[in-house]
């Protein structure tokens, strides 16, 4: 069964990658379960450049868009796209907690 298609946006409190993609092991982990960049997933990449300060904004676009859920990596990132108001999964892989505890 093909798996239908999807934008998923990536969120990065760091430097934009030159081919503005994704981390490799997250497009590798997707390609594992049959979504291939260009046919049934296109990635939306926002990065921050180590100014954390502009997450929340970068979080909230993101979550205006029409995607089907966030991805981000990091802590920062992650509490970010915790705040932003959104139906939307969030997916925080090595993220650990992504809350603060309490």
């Amino acid at each position: 069964m093909q798996p239908r298609s999807v934008r998923s946006p990536h969120l990065s409190g760091g430097p934009r990658p030159t081919d503005n993609a994704p981390p490799v092991a997250l497009r590798e982990a997707l390609r594992e379960l049959g979504y291939e960049e260009g046919k049934n997933i296109t990635y939306v990449g926002r990065w921050a450049e180590a100014k954390s300060r502009r997450l929340p904004q970068l979080a909230a676009e993101l979550v205006g868009l029409t995607v089907d859920l966030i991805v981000t990596p990091s802590g920062p990132a992650a509490e970010a796209a915790t705040e932003a108001p959104s139906p939307l999964p969030l997916v925080f892989p090595g993220a650990g907690c992504a809350a603060p505890p309490g």
